[in-house]
């Protein structure tokens, strides 16, 4: 079943496709008050509330997956840029406009930008691996169970990069993404998403946008 996931504060949002091409479902986990707000104003389009004491709610939409993805996102990441991506073929990654005729699963999220804050090696919610893990390869996904890192390849240049998770112990002196072959720092960071997450924003733009996001 088609899903997609946009990453937050703390941890798993997504939209489920349901059999019915017509509705999908929202599913919601450990909001934060802020985010709580803009999903109450995507809901007002439906006619549907949100309970504020739910840990974790699924909410029937009635509208099929990618139409009902453009007006949360229109809500959920207002005024913020974003970038769309599918899994396709050999685990690969594909940037995409939109998901109306999505087959699988996709992913929005917030477009890192550049920067150096110091990196924040503080545990959030786990369950941000589990997303990661839906668009990694099999190989990335061992190394980072194993290190808190993996190699991914730039579709400008073809150079390998190493992206390490906010808590890996090297994170404060090298960074989140480095050239593996020769050391070179980039300064990119997302921190309002748990560090899985933002690896997987930082390996999106390196396999997708490699030009924009560190060549220029």
């Amino acid at each position: 079943m088609s899903r997609i996931y946009i990453p937050s504060q703390l941890g798993d949002v997504r939209l489920e496709a349901t059999d019915d091409p017509h509705h999908c479902q929202l599913i919601l986990k450990d909001l934060t008050d802020g985010e709580k707000e803009r999903v109450r104003v995507f809901l007002k389009g439906y006619n549907q509330t949100l309970a504020l004491d739910a840990a974790v709610s699924c909410i029937p939409i009635q509208d099929g997956i990618g139409k009902a993805h453009k007006r949360f996102i229109k809500a959920f990441k207002a005024g913020k840029p974003v970038i769309h991506a599918v899994k396709v073929a050999d685990d690969k990654l594909e940037i995409v406009q939109d998901f109306e005729k999505l087959e699988g699963v996709g992913v929005t999220t917030e477009k890192p930008p550049r920067g150096c804050p110091l990196p924040t090696l503080a545990e959030r919610e786990k369950r941000a691996e589990a997303v990661l893990q839906e668009f990694l390869s099999a190989r990335q996904w061992q190394d980072f169970t194993r290190f808190l890192a993996f190699i991914c390849i730039g579709n400008f240049t073809g150079y390998p990069y190493l992206v390490l998770s906010r808590w890996h112990p090297l994170c404060p002196k090298v960074g989140l993404l480095t050239r593996a072959d020769t050391g070179v720092r980039y300064c990119r960071s997302l921190e309002s998403v748990p560090p899985a997450e933002e690896m997987l924003a930082v390996k999106i733009c390196v396999e997708n946008l490699e030009h924009s996001f560190i060549v220029t």
